[in-house]
């Protein structure tokens, strides 16, 4: 659709109760701008009253519940400079609006309703916009990041898996469950991860699954036409895994702290174990659950991946960050323990060395940094301060975090290090020894064939 631009004469703006401040918006109390508001729409029903149908392709004269628009010749687009009778509306900002080619004013799939495009009257819609150009940046960090995080996780999985069989196989002992836990913290982080880029993939532009997506003309909306269970679906089980992941690693935390400073033997007693399990898996849905019973009876809005009440995203992110508050007072406990014990210890006269005793106290913080989530509170505050940059740095953390764990908990782990070292040795003793079989079968087959010969 070919749509040209008609720009309309600019009204007047003197206006004394209008003042603009540093930032050119305009300022405007709520009396104010009601009672303005109810002026111009005397005015724009006077000419909308006042307006003689033609016989052109045209679109009426409108009253969009902001500023009146007069009518247009189809398949344009007009252009006013935005009413300077909005509270925080700019001063040099414009509002468009688009007359289709068949002499109707743009309808709003989402709304079903004419729209107005006033991205230009406000620094929010501005800002929105800029932001966007940072989106495509952000989706392709979360790709790589899940997916590094995927295989790093899986790999740790089979790992840990291996040595707890070596372990029950070989030790007579009973054998501490924290491997457990470990194997289901990261099979948490593993759906997450699957789950994460499931969504960026099948999501159009984040928004919707391809067939719940209707184009009209230029413009894209969403299908009122189907339940859309399926993306609903897929956004439920997401906010699942976030939840679980949070969930396990409070879980994993809790179960340390336990090991470290109270008993060792904690996760001996198989009704433990079970419980913790338990709630791991279980304990999510107590979240997930109460924010799908209020979509489905507040916000039935595409595909529960959008808030039009901001506060609805905090039905599930008020239990994250009290579990984020958690892991760090359980973060904090363990590094009080580690200084006093450090501390014990230097005064017995077990370490002689101070600095390497404090190197070595700084790498066990700095690994348990990621374990226990403390960027995220980090994250809380630079949300409110920062804008792309917390984007940026949340997004990094949150789709690396797999990948952290890995490491930490398995990667560096000193059994897994002996097991790999046990396992290299045995595959470089094992090439020599089966060249020398090559050889001696060479030499003998060489020898019968010189005897039989002679």
């Amino acid at each position: 659709m070919n749509l040209t631009l008609q720009t309309s004469v600019a009204c007047n703006r003197t206006d004394n109760m209008m003042v603009p401040n540093e930032e050119k918006e305009y300022r405007l109390s709520l009396l104010q701008q009601t009672r303005r508001l109810m002026e111009e729409e005397a005015k724009c029903s006077k000419l909308i009253q006042q307006t003689v149908p033609t016989a052109d392709m045209m679109c009426p004269p409108i009253w969009d519940y902001v500023m009146c628009w007069n009518a247009t010749e189809a398949g344009t687009t007009v252009v006013q400079p935005c009413p300077n009778y909005i509270h925080k509306f700019l001063l040099n900002g414009f509002a468009k609006k688009t007359c289709m080619e068949n002499g109707t004013w743009y309808i709003s799939p989402l709304t079903n309703k004419t729209w107005t495009d006033f991205t230009g009257c406000s620094f929010e819609e501005q800002w929105r916009q800029s932001l966007n150009q940072h989106l495509d940046r952000i989706q392709i960090m979360s790709i790589i990041g899940h997916s590094i995080s995927l295989v790093s996780l899986t790999i740790a999985v089979g790992v840990l898996l291996q040595l707890r069989y070596r372990t029950v196989l070989h030790c007579k002992r009973k054998r501490s469950n924290i491997t457990m836990f470990h194997i289901n913290l990261f099979l948490a982080y593993i759906l997450r991860a699957t789950t994460s880029i499931l969504k960026d993939y099948l999501l159009w532009n984040g928004f919707a699954l391809s067939k719940d997506v209707q184009q009209n003309g230029e413009m894209f909306g969403f299908k009122d036409d189907s339940s859309h269970w399926e993306c609903k679906l897929l956004v439920t089980f997401f906010v699942y895994t976030l939840v679980a992941s949070t969930f396990w690693l409070t879980l994993d935390a809790h179960v340390l702290m336990k090991l470290i400073d109270v008993d060792l033997r904690y996760l001996q007693k198989k009704k433990y174990t079970r419980l913790h399990i338990a709630i791991g898996w279980v304990g999510p849905l107590a979240v997930v659950i109460p924010w799908v019973l209020f979509r489905i009876f507040t916000e039935d809005y595409i595909c529960w991946n959008t808030n039009p009440k901001s506060w609805t995203v905090w039905i599930y992110r008020v239990p994250i960050f009290l579990m984020n508050v958690a892991n760090v007072n359980y973060f904090i406990k363990i590094v009080r323990f580690m200084y006093q014990r450090m501390k014990k210890n230097r005064s017995k006269g077990k370490h002689s060395n101070n600095r390497s005793t404090v190197l070595k106290m700084t790498k066990h913080i700095c690994i348990l940094i990621p374990l226990f989530g403390v960027p995220y509170m980090i994250f809380t505050i630079m949300s409110v301060m920062l804008d792309v940059a917390y984007l940026y740095a949340e997004m990094f953390f949150s789709s690396f975090q797999g990948f952290l764990l890995s490491v930490t908990l398995c990667f560096t782990d000193k059994r897994v290090i002996q097991e790999s070292r046990q396992i290299f040795l045995r595959c470089a003793n094992t090439k020599p020894r089966v060249d020398m079989g090559r050889k001696m079968s060479q030499l003998s087959s060489t020898t019968r064939t010189v005897l039989s010969d002679s």
